[in-house]
Parts: structure tokens; C-alpha cells; sequence
């Protein structure tokens, strides 16, 4: 392959990727191991994980060294727990630390890493990262984020359709139940929540109605004592 036909294939393979490639894809783009190895030691290929490059001039970025970690721990590997949880936009999300999950066993100072099967119904991508997709997400939550953090995503999952109370708990039984790590913590959750009723409109409600349920009042009684909802004025 003619140099700029290399040039010009894996910049769009970065490109689609947040500015990071992996060797296997560097190679395929009809790079030799020694092209790479001079771009990595003229400063135009900067190694981030083993095996993985940031291209030079591509700005840093979180989802950036998600993807990187993502393409580092191969094939079938995903992002996963909070920063899938950030990654769908999850209300108590923030974007930072980065999960991944893989069969691989591996170890990196930079990444969480989850070693554990998923089915293909539980991967998708968002761009170009994959990631769990919402319902698996709300899941491994449970797993390691607060109560409190875990039912302000679900309330925002619900409230925005990215998933539903009968998957989740589909979903839930499929993968062991109450012998699941966090399991316990999602399925309480659930079991709290009125398929007939809408979820709560903003975190501020949720939060109340969760204080409610903590102090054995029903959910209701924020209605009845004049709470202001989105939208509407207290009279």
C-alpha cells in the first residue's frame, strides 16, 4: 500500500475513534511493525496502553481513554458500571473513572476492570465505544455505586425509556438473581416501584420520594403537601 494510502486509512480509523487506534488496526491499514515503531519514536504514535496509540495532535479526552481501554483489553471487551453509566447520560453519572469489562485477565492502574461473560444482547455501542447497553448497566451498578446513586439512574433510565421494570427484572433473573453481586441492591429498587406510575420527572423528586420511602411514608405525600412539580406552580 502507497505511504499515503496509509496515512489516510488509519487517520480515518482514528478518527472514528477518538484519536486512538490499536496496533492490529494499524497494521491492517498496511503499516509495518517498523513504520509503527517509527512513528512512535518520532512522536506521531504516543503509547497510552500496550498495543493501543493516541495520534499525534488528537486531544485528550475521558471517552478517549475509554475507547483506548476498551481497544487494549480486545475483542468482546466493553465499557461497563459507571462509565457505561455516564456514557447513556445516567443522572448521577459523572464522566471519570474508567470500567471496562472482559474475559481477559489484565491489570492497568488507569482502568477498573470487571472480568465477566456477556451475552451480545448486553453490549451495543454509543459512537464508537462499546458499552453495555442500559439495562446490563443498571445491573452491574449495584454492584459498585451507593443506594442512592443507583436509584437516581434508574429513575432517569425509566423516565427516558432506555429501559423498563419487566427487563430489568428479566433481565436480573437471567443472571443469577439474589446470588449476583449488587443484585440485591437493583432488585429492592424494583420492587419499590408502581409499573402503573410514572417515574419521578427530575432528581430532585426522586431524591424526595426516596427520603419518603426511607421514613415509611408513602410516595405520595409530597403531592399532598404541596410539592411543586416541573411545570407547575404551588398553590
Amino acid at each position: 500500500m502507497p505511504k499515503e494510502a496509509n496515512w489516510s486509512a488509519y487517520l480515518r480509523v482514528a478518527g472514528r475513534q477518538h484519536g486512538v487506534l490499536s496496533r492490529a488496526q494499524a497494521l491492517s491499514c498496511g503499516l509495518s511493525p517498523a513504520a509503527i515503531g517509527r512513528r512512535v519514536a518520532s512522536g506521531r504514535f504516543e503509547l497510552i496502553f500496550p498495543g493501543v496509540y493516541r495520534v499525534l495532535g488528537a486531544p485528550e479526552s475521558w471517552r478517549q481513554q475509554v475507547m483506548a481501554a476498551c481497544l487494549w483489553a480486545g475483542a468482546g471487551a466493553v465499557s461497563s458500571h459507571r462509565t457505561a453509566g455516564a456514557l447513556w447520560g445516567l443522572d448521577g453519572m459523572p464522566p471519570g473513572v474508567v470500567e471496562i469489562t472482559t474475559l481477559r485477565r489484565l491489570r492497568s492502574p488507569a482502568v477498573l476492570l470487571h472480568q465477566s461473560r456477556l451475552t451480545p444482547r448486553d453490549a451495543t455501542a454509543i459512537g464508537s465505544i462499546p458499552v453495555t447497553d442500559s439495562t446490563r448497566t443498571l445491573i452491574d451498578l449495584g454492584a459498585v455505586a451507593r443506594r442512592e446513586m443507583v436509584e437516581v439512574a434508574l429513575d432517569d433510565a425509566l423516565r427516558r425509556r432506555l429501559t423498563s421494570l419487566k427487563l430489568l427484572l428479566a433481565r436480573l433473573d437471567d443472571l443469577g438473581g439474589k446470588g449476583r453481586r449488587g443484585a440485591g441492591v437493583l432488585r429492592s429498587l424494583l420492587e419499590q416501584r408502581d409499573p402503573k406510575k410514572p417515574p419521578p420527572e427530575s432528581v430532585l423528586e426522586a431524591r424526595l420520594i426516596g427520603l419518603l420511602r426511607r421514613a415509611r411514608l408513602p410516595a405520595d405525600v409530597h403531592r399532598e403537601s404541596g410539592y411543586r412539580r416541573a411545570g407547575t406552580d404551588q398553590r
